[in-house]
């Protein structure tokens, strides 16, 4: 994306506390807790300890639940539409052949399920394509979905980024950074990613973005020099 050094640090500095949140679903399945992974619906709240996740697709599978279609999660979880019940992935624990779920996150239907499968089966050594993945779910309607995603590019360094320029689309990107409805965090990052696909034309509109008067400026300035410098980079620097 132009003469501009190259660094491992993570793109989003931009991104304020973001990276400190919990794992990615890529993160969480890689680690050795992760002994199975299931998607389903929760169902039959009792009191104030229990809900159990109607098993209907089991991701990662261990011998401790074979034949179960149903698993306790060992605490309440409301269902406000028991005809609408939200479907949960889980990742599951196994301690002496007793089940443990400790970590739940809601991801809508088939095409929710859809993203958790790639994401899943991606290639650990071939980020370019990855982040290439996960730039297509960005804004998608189901929103842990679109936050995965984002905590991916997020935490992308600046060499894998420049890796995966060719994937992204720099049409987007300026529609989203356009759009005020776009959280502050996401246009920095956005600033960013436009830096490493955009044309001399991106270059302007970022300079023209770090102009502007106001908070979203003020909140976006690291995003829109970070994308600026990539393009212009003697300019960005001076």
């Amino acid at each position: 994306a132009g003469a501009r050094p190259e660094t491992d640090a993570p793109a989003c500095s931009l991104c304020g506390g973001l990276l400190g949140q919990a794992p990615t679903l890529r993160q969480e399945a890689a680690q050795p807790s992760a002994r199975m992974i299931l998607y389903g619906t929760l169902d039959n709240p009792r009191g104030s300890v229990s809900t159990e996740l109607n098993v209907e697709v089991v991701l990662r599978a261990d011998p401790a639940i074979n034949g179960k279609k149903q698993l306790d999660l060992g605490r309440y979880l409301p269902i406000s539409d028991p005809k609408n019940s939200l479907h949960f992935l889980v990742f599951c624990d196994v301690n002496n052949d007793k089940i443990d779920p400790y970590r739940g996150v809601p991801i809508g239907g088939a095409e929710g399920l859809d993203y958790v499968k790639k994401a899943l089966a991606l290639d650990p050594k071939d980020p370019a394509d990855n982040l290439g993945f996960y730039f297509r779910y960005l804004e998608n309607p189901d929103k842990e979905v679109a936050r995965d995603a984002f905590l991916e590019l997020a935490r992308a360094n600046d060499r894998q980024i420049g890796q995966a320029s060719s994937q992204l689309s720099a049409e987007k990107l300026r529609a989203w950074i356009k759009d005020p409805q776009t959280p502050t965090e996401r246009v920095s990052l956005y600033s960013f990613l436009l830096g490493g696909c955009g044309g001399d034309a991106d270059a302007g509109f970022l300079a023209a973005q770090l102009n502007e008067d106001g908070e979203r400026t003020v909140n976006c300035f690291d995003g829109y020099l970070g994308g600026y410098i990539h393009l212009r980079p003697r300019d960005g620097w001076d």
